[in-house]
């Protein structure tokens, strides 16, 4: 049951990682995406 968690956790995050990288990158603003990344690694 912990394993299926995990992997349901993984792929959301993943998803959100996709889908904020799209919006950073349409933006380009460096310092906002580097944020966003050590949040998601924070959390992972």
């Amino acid at each position: 049951m912990p394993k299926l968690l995990l992997t349901l956790l993984e792929t959301f995050g993943f998803i959100f990682f996709v889908s904020n990288r799209r919006k950073l990158l349409s933006r380009k603003k460096k310092k906002h995406s580097l944020g966003t990344a050590n949040v998601i690694l924070t959390v992972w």
